[in-house]
């Protein structure tokens, strides 16, 4: 089940480069019925263009360690104008995966 919970920033890592017209309007997070960390991020971008933006979620463990073998390669994230609302969702795949982090970047690397 998803709950919604006060906005936490700390989970979230903007490059200089977004930092400035990108913020997190909410985050939902819930484990599945396998027991699968479940993430949704809904970013607002104030940009008034099409452009393109990259992430990458890093799975932890229960000691903030990153869980070996989920290692999450960059994705693709179109913003498409004015005031675009986009969400960013995964699910881990492994249980042991308990904590987060989402890197969200202009260009891939950050």
């Amino acid at each position: 089940m998803l709950q919604t919970q006060p906005v936490d920033y700390s989970h979230i890592e903007f490059s200089p480069g977004t930092a400035t017209h990108m913020k997190v309007r909410n985050i939902t997070q819930g484990r599945t019925e396998g027991d699968l960390l479940r993430v949704a991020v809904l970013v607002h971008s104030s940009r008034v263009m099409t452009d393109s933006y990259y992430f990458r979620f890093i799975w932890l463990d229960k000691d903030g360690n990153q869980v070996k073998g989920l290692s999450s390669r960059w994705e693709t994230l179109v913003a498409t104008g004015v005031d675009d609302a986009l969400v960013i969702s995964r699910i881990a795949s492994n249980p042991d995966a308990v904590d987060y982090r989402l890197l969200i970047s202009d260009k891939p690397g950050m």
